[in-house]
């Protein structure tokens, strides 16, 4: 747990960095003098995603994923700030980076390290021990050499450099690289709704930058049509979760966003609702959390719901987003609702 002299921490997939944090951060993590490296540009460029940890002071966290673009990630420089050591964020970096990689399409998700850090990444992170090879490609002759990690890939990263190897950037210019980024598109977009939490605290900060993130969205004439109540309080949510037929889970959620609107509304309100509310719960995705959208009705309901947040006359509370971190656990019961997608071809049509 983060010490008392800082706010609580939030992960991000992909999550906002300036160059000159990151160059401070690997100076400190590998010990080094800071140098500055263009590393949004490289890590775009060449990288699946990368996993960033933040306190109110700053980063302190980051590690990166390189891919070959298929079935194969890559952990790259697992950095903690000193003031963060020991505290379980490393392990959480890497937990993060493992989900969205999967989400991607990847099957194995490879790490090497320094004997140091064996204990981390074997008992700690889950890692397995391979036999695995690695060959110098640079500060001298080419030497073979063994290591007890995982292997690396021909067309990935050298070890703990962070810059890419030779054609490894020629990846996102080819389909496979593209199928992935569209998979990992498409992961995102098809989130598990989540109904089941772990009782953890979800803090005041972390749905705060959720919010800065949704708020971009765009409206209708830039309207801009939603107002958003952050509910903590036991008695309120399980109020809510009385004024709807699915709103049951309202209770038991960490933290419950009521979305409001104006009671007033233009045609266009409720699909920019719906906007807003899908933006919410890809911000919540990116920093490892579930949500559930939840409709508060009928009309009554959503006045009453409003009321009860302290919402400003004029506004109808109608949708509200369930956040947690998902509760794996749960048993889930026969859907009454049926499952998958219908196929593109079903729904689309060409004139």
């Amino acid at each position: 747990m983060p010490g008392p002299d800082r706010g609580p921490l939030l992960y991000a997939w992909r999550g906002a960095f300036t160059d000159p944090e990151l160059s401070s951060l690997h100076a400190e993590g590998f010990g080094h003098q800071l140098e500055q490296t263009g590393w949004n540009h490289q890590l775009d460029s060449n990288s699946l995603g990368w996993v960033t940890a933040r306190d109110d002071r700053g980063l302190v966290g980051f590690v990166a994923i390189a891919w070959d673009g298929r079935a194969h990630a890559f952990v790259e420089d697992t950095l903690v700030a000193v003031r963060s050591r020991r505290q379980g964020v490393g392990v959480h970096l890497i937990e993060v980076a493992r989900d969205h990689a999967a989400r991607a399409g990847c099957e194995w998700l490879h790490v090497d390290f320094e004997e140091h850090l064996k204990s981390f990444y074997l008992d700690a992170c889950g890692f397995v021990p391979t036999d695995a090879g690695l060959m110098r490609l640079s500060g001298g002759a080419a030497q073979v050499g063994s290591t007890s990690s995982t292997p690396l890939s021909p067309s990935g990263p050298g070890p703990r450099t962070g810059h890419p190897s030779p054609g490894h950037e020629r990846l996102w210019d080819e389909p496979t690289g593209q199928d992935g980024q569209m998979e990992q598109l498409r992961s995102l977009i098809a989130r598990r709704t989540v109904r089941s939490f772990l009782d953890e605290d979800v803090p005041v900060s972390v749905v705060r930058q959720l919010v800065d993130q949704a708020r971009w969205t765009g409206s209708a004439r830039n309207r801009q049509p939603w107002r958003f109540v952050a509910v903590y309080d036991q008695a309120t949510r399980a109020g809510l979760a009385g004024l709807g037929a699915y709103a049951a889970h309202l209770a038991t959620a960490p933290v419950v966003v009521v979305l409001l609107s104006p009671r007033e509304r233009h045609l266009d309100t409720e699909f920019d609702a719906g906007r807003i509310a899908q933006s919410l719960t890809l911000a919540a995705a990116s920093a490892g959390l579930g949500s559930c959208v939840t409709s508060l009705y009928p009309e009554e309901n959503a006045d009453t719901a409003a009321t009860v947040v302290g919402a400003e006359p004029g506004w109808s509370a109608r949708h509200a987003v369930a956040l947690g971190r998902p509760d794996s656990s749960s048993p889930v019961g026969r859907l009454a609702i049926p499952t998958g997608r219908r196929s593109t071809d079903e729904l689309l049509s060409i004139r």
